[in-house]
């Protein structure tokens, strides 16, 4: 099959997938469109360069909704408060991914979308920095703000608070940090959708939080969350974590939903709110 090359500068990595010495494949921006990017060949130069060839592919919309759900599954899981004591705990790699599988938290394996067919175009990967291993190698998710609107170039003019997270340009975010579309460049922090979407509506749905300090704020959950939390009592918070159903906010967006569905009078309070106590992440477990 004979298939066009096309200028790699018309492509711009959205997420990748998988990793080795660079993304080998993944979402990418080609033409206004997400496409799916798949490596080809490794290509070598006498002067010692080297790259990859990447294959381009059309997606459906059925096959935009199968990436974008298992880009947010993996986010979901990677932020999960077993893994990120883990991460606390463990320095190295191998040593990491035994304790995952030892743990039973595992992601979910996903060969990329099914169906891809023939590839339409393809490009050498030499000058393309949205590719280059140094600047990509923490673009393992979807920027907050994409869906299938966005993927193809719709993106909304007032996006709520949960759906302002990420740059549209495509321009690199570092893996702490957040591009809010009101905000800018934040760090960040996660809330529970009832939150993210609450403070939009100016509904004070209750603001709890825990004490967990290794992003710029610590999650956040609604009054109804909580509940469920504490009925808990001291069992397993892994469903509970997947309802909660977290966004990611800037560190902005997260003290106006404090106050906002809290009730809290300014940001750096430390009372307990119209709701009553506080309770630490810790001692929830």
């Amino acid at each position: 099959m004979d298939i066009p090359e096309v200028d790699e500068m018309t492509a711009s990595l959205i997420c990748w997938r998988t990793w080795c010495d660079g993304p080998t494949d993944g979402l990418a921006s080609w033409r206004g469109s997400a496409c799916w990017f798949s490596w080809m060949n490794t290509w070598e130069e006498e002067t010692g360069d080297w790259g990859y060839d990447y294959a381009l592919h059309e997606l459906s919309p059925e096959m935009l909704r199968e990436a974008r759900d298992w880009f947010r599954e993996k986010e979901r899981w990677y932020f999960k408060p077993e893994l990120v004591a883990l991460r606390k705990k463990i320095t190295d790699a191998d040593e990491m991914a035994r304790a995952i599988v030892d743990s039973g938290l595992t992601l979910r394996d996903w060969p990329g979308p099914t169906d891809l067919g023939d590839p339409v175009a393809w490009f050498r990967h030499k000058n393309n920095e949205t590719l280059s291993p140094v600047r990509t190698k923490e673009r393992w998710r979807l920027p907050a703000d994409w869906d299938e609107k966005t993927a193809r170039g719709a993106i909304e003019t007032d996006p709520p608070a949960a759906d302002r997270q990420g740059d549209a340009s495509g321009a690199q975010t570092p893996a702490d940090m957040t591009h809010c579309m009101k905000h800018g460049l934040q760090e960040f922090g996660l809330v529970c959708t009832h939150i993210a979407h609450g403070v939009d509506r100016g509904e004070m749905v209750g603001f709890y939080w825990g004490d967990d300090t290794d992003m710029g704020r610590p999650d956040a959950w609604c009054a109804e969350c909580d509940e469920k939390l504490v009925a808990l009592n001291g069992a397993s918070s892994e469903e509970w974590f997947v309802d909660c159903d977290f966004k990611i906010l800037c560190s902005k967006c997260w003290d106006e939903s404090k106050v906002v569905c809290g009730g809290f009078r300014r940001v750096g309070t430390t009372g307990r709110g119209f709701l009553g106590r506080i309770l630490g992440w810790l001692s929830r477990k």
